[in-house]
């Protein structure tokens, strides 16, 4: 029930409906005036109220103009549209796989394993780094074309080739090998399912991969943690309980964890055991053998200095729930020096994977939020608080907000360890607390910095940002940009009844290789605004 509404100049939405109401006397449902385009869009309730409009439109003269309409194509059902793209996207998916499958069957095991873990090893890392800056392309021309904020762009797509923002080169990995410090390994059988293995799975569970290969020659990895695997693998070789059975839920081990440090001694291993059909008295057993062999017995020669047990309950037919890590031996932490700073780390605290480059990472963070002795600064999503410590030194005062209670202690210690003063933490979700310490500070200079998982931040974080009246820079650190997009676009979007507060603006962006070896990068980017045109809550 739409027509093309066609005029020379742009009007808005209320003008032309009391032109068409009051005027022409007609009956439309829904007026949409499109901003720098010369049409708008209008729909009616059934087909006689259109055809009255198409003839009572059609040669009026509005303003010394004269008016043409015409019926405009009807849109396509969103739904519709969106399970069609994912039904494509999804066979595009299975037809690589397939293809990659039949590449890869004819590969020794080892090579397989390289391939799915670390799918870049044979490439050039001057390739990878050609790669990664493409992908970041394609998310500031997806922010640039969006059409909520795309005419916040005319200029910028000029000047920026079709970008939102420059894009900086991309800052390259200090390091390409055994860079990884957290290593989860599977627990699972060889492919001729004679072995009991302690590594990666040749692909994923859900496209019906369950074998598993040993890590050895996986070049991300130290050698530290591939000793930790080939030492608990040993171990499990004696164990009277089986490797669990994701098919048909049965047996214990489940998946060993691995934290190092570049710290001397600072190696952290997490075992995680399915409870099911074992007393507490069992578990405590398991617990001393883990014990007596990585202190006293074969596993001793890992270096392993602190060991947890997790225990892990069948949650529904294709996951388990774990419970509060148990510790075995060990003082329970791992430490890290980074930025001349010293961090605890305990088993479920974030932090980086790549200390290497998190440092380069962080220096350019302390750079670009412009902080001064006279700012504030949120760390949102802080974990052990590296971030906002880094800054502590050089500004009023640090808050720091994060869910896991373990990483909130740990950046508590932290702040404590490199006497830092100036620092306090809330543990709670971001988006339930977020709006109560903004509506709070009692300075005028606040920076904000993002540091949250792949999918970004809750909605109720963008607007409690958009609305704090001080805030004028945000510096946003994404591993998985094209997911968080609507965060980006969410703080970019002009201002209306259902999004309150002045948007902020693009100002430049920054691929770094966080992830050498795989598609994975970190894009770091700067949002600013005047702080003077922020409305107070």
């Amino acid at each position: 029930m739409n027509f093309r509404f066609s005029f020379q100049e742009i009007f808005y939405q209320y003008q032309l409906k009391q032109r068409l109401t009051h005027t022409l006397g007609l009956r439309p449902h829904k007026i949409k005036a499109v901003p720098f385009k010369t049409f708008a869009y209008v729909c009616f309730s059934c087909e006689e109220d259109r055809e009255a409009a198409l003839k009572a439109v059609n040669g009026h003269v509005w303003k010394g103009r004269e008016l043409t309409a015409k019926k405009a194509q009807a849109a396509a059902d969103p739904l519709k549209r969106k399970l069609e793209s994912l039904k494509d996207e999804t066979a595009l998916e299975n037809k690589k796989k397939r293809t990659d499958d039949n590449h890869f069957s004819d590969l020794p095991s080892a090579l397989r394993l390289k391939s799915s873990v670390t799918p870049l090893w044979e490439t050039p890392y001057s390739n990878q780094l050609e790669m990664k800056t493409e992908t970041a392309k394609e998310v500031l021309k997806a922010v640039a074309t969006h059409p909520d904020v795309r005419g916040s762009f005319v200029q910028a797509r000029m000047l920026y080739n079709g970008l939102c923002s420059p894009l900086l080169p991309i800052v390259p990995s200090p390091v390409f090998q055994e860079y990884r410090n957290k290593s989860e390994f599977s627990i699972g059988r060889s492919e001729d399912g004679k072995e009991t293995i302690v590594g990666f799975r040749f692909g994923l569970y859900k496209d019906g991969t369950d074998c598993v290969g040993s890590p050895s020659e996986i070049l991300i990895l130290p050698s530290s943690s591939k000793m930790v695997a080939q030492c608990f693998q040993e171990f499990l070789g004696s164990s009277t309980y089986p490797v669990f059975d994701h098919r048909t839920h049965e047996g214990h081990w489940r998946q060993l964890t691995v934290r190092t440090t570049r710290e001397r001694g600072g190696i952290m291993g997490v075992a995680e055991f399915v409870v099911q059909n074992t007393t507490a008295e069992d578990r405590e057993k398991v617990k001393e053998d883990i014990k007596n062999y990585f202190t006293e017995g074969p596993g001793k020669m890992s270096g392993v200095s602190t060991f947890y047990f997790r225990p892990c309950s069948i949650k529904t037919s294709n996951s388990t729930s774990e419970e509060p890590y148990e510790l075995i031996y060990g003082d329970g932490f791992i430490y890290e020096s980074l930025l001349e700073m010293k961090f605890r780390i305990s088993p479920s605290s974030f932090f980086q994977v790549n200390t290497a480059a998190a440092e380069v990472m962080y220096k350019l963070i302390q750079e670009w939020t412009g902080a001064t002795q006279t700012s504030t600064v949120l760390d949102i999503c802080c974990g052990t608080g590296t971030i906002g410590l880094s800054l502590a030194k050089s500004v009023a005062k640090v808050i720091g907000i994060e869910m896991c209670k373990e990483a909130v202690e740990d950046a508590k210690s932290n702040a404590a360890l490199n006497g830092v003063t100036n620092c306090e933490y809330y543990c709670a979700k971001v988006q339930d607390c977020i709006q109560d310490i903004v509506h709070n500070l009692d300075t005028s200079d606040v920076v904000a910095i993002l540091d949250p998982p792949r999918a970004g931040i809750h909605q109720v974080v963008i607007k409690a940002l958009r609305m704090c009246q001080q805030l004028k820079r945000i510096v946003y650190a994404s591993c998985h940009p094209m997911i968080a997009k609507t965060n980006f676009i969410d703080l970019l979007r002009p201002a209306s009844r259902k999004t309150k507060g002045v948007p902020f603006k693009f100002i430049k962006a920054q691929p770094i290789d966080m992830f050498p070896c795989t598609k994975h990068m970190e894009l770091l980017m700067l949002l600013e605004r005047d702080s003077d045109e922020v409305p107070s809550i």
